[in-house]
């Protein structure tokens, strides 16, 4: 089941001059055994990604993208750079 969602920039912290992060925790649901999850993160114009967590995580053109199969509360961090 698709969902998509826009967030304020207001929740991203600044880490540097210039510096940003985002973190996003997935959360395991009871009962289920692995749920495949699909994150697609969509940086500013110009941004440059500087470091990825957990593993898998790739930079993109427009920012950062992880797959995987959920089977523990997993928290993913994009640190991005603004020119």
């Amino acid at each position: 089941m698709p969902i998509g969602y826009e967030l304020s920039p207001a929740v991203v912290r600044s880490v540097g001059a210039n510096r940003y992060e985002y973190r996003l925790e997935l959360l395991k649901q009871p009962g289920v055994d692995r749920d495949i999850v699909n994150v697609d993160v969509k940086l500013p114009s110009g941004s440059q990604v500087v470091a990825l967590s957990p593993g898998g995580f790739q930079s993109t053109v427009n920012g950062a993208s992880w797959s995987g199969g959920l089977t523990a509360d997993t928290e993913l961090v994009v640190v991005f750079e603004l020119p």
